[in-house]
């Protein structure tokens, strides 16, 4: 089937913590950094991250055309820092730094459709937080590979992926990561429950 993308994008109310919200492409995750990250890291992830979150609150359409974004260049600056920090973070064996940076790569790949890279980036950045043992992102993880699978059409694995987040946000107890992603797990069930058009 065809992959349809909404023309304009969705507003995202401000959270106070990590969990994700039910749109199909995460917002902005707060920096959750070890107690004194290196400054040079730090400074490069917030920077992408705030950046991220102004480039989603903005009022565009983002046409794909040939599998780009109109934004392209803002976004390719924004993976450019991630990957920084990534190096950084890596070299300094921070592994949790280096996981949000992985991650933050992976939303941004998503977001341009490059749907293997996204993947990989998203299976990276899980591997890290299970070795960090940060559950809660792990959740975050699985949510938005939901959202990867779901954008494919791929609707039993992003059943699975969906399952996956919520056993992991029931386990840390984090009740909005468990009700967004029901709310996700809710919106392909009507997306399968459809008619098709005559």
């Amino acid at each position: 089937g065809t992959h349809h993308r909404e023309g304009i994008a969705k507003p995202i109310l401000p959270q106070t913590h990590r969990e994700m919200s039910a749109t199909d492409e995460p917002p902005t995750l707060e920096p959750h950094v070890p107690a004194q990250p290196p400054a040079d890291a730090r400074s490069m992830h917030d920077e992408a991250e705030v950046a991220y979150g102004k480039l989603r609150m903005a009022d565009y359409k983002p046409h794909v055309q040939s599998g780009h974004f109109i934004h392209d260049e803002k976004i390719h600056a924004l993976r450019e820092l991630y990957e920084e920090a990534r190096q950084i973070f890596q070299k300094r064996q921070d592994r949790l730094g280096q996981a949000h940076a992985v991650h933050g790569i992976a939303r941004l790949e998503s977001r341009m459709n490059r749907i293997d890279r996204a993947r990989a980036s998203f299976s990276e950045a899980r591997g890290l937080y299970r070795l960090a043992e940060d559950r809660l992102d792990e959740a975050n993880v699985y949510k938005g590979l939901g959202a990867l699978e779901m954008k494919q059409g791929h609707h039993d694995d992003a059943r699975s992926r969906f399952g996956q987040a919520r056993e992991l946000y029931q386990e840390v107890q984090a009740r909005l990561g468990e009700a967004n992603v029901l709310l996700a797990t809710g919106n392909l069930e009507i997306k399968l429950n459809q008619p098709s058009p005559a």
